[in-house]
């Protein structure tokens, strides 16, 4: 069964926020020299209620712009986000970037 709308709406607002800081976790250095943090995009269809009353998962896709010696491209990662959600606010707990694509 799908979040009720207003609940999906908050998950996107929630996502759309999310800054270059918020992504600490994510090996940047790994991935070139310096990397510029473009946004994030939610599946329109990719957000679902998670396995615990109040919680959700969503699939995103992550835009960076990476940048090695005076060279730079743009690059998106799959991302998966949980959190929680209450009174039609969403809060994450955690969100995890793809890299494979590129250390591989």
């Amino acid at each position: 069964m799908p979040l009720p709308s207003r609940q999906r709406r908050a998950v996107f607002e929630s996502i759309a926020r999310l800054r270059k800081r918020d992504l600490d976790g994510v090996p940047w250095k790994t991935l070139a020299q310096r990397t510029q943090f473009c946004g994030v995009d939610v599946h329109p269809f990719g957000v679902y209620p998670g396995p615990m009353p109040g919680s959700f998962e969503a699939v995103a896709t992550l835009y960076v712009t990476l940048n090695n010696a005076g060279s730079a491209f743009s690059h998106s990662f799959p991302a998966y986000v949980t959190g929680r959600i209450r009174r039609n606010k969403a809060r994450i707990d955690s969100i995890r970037v793809n890299l494979e694509s590129l250390t591989h």
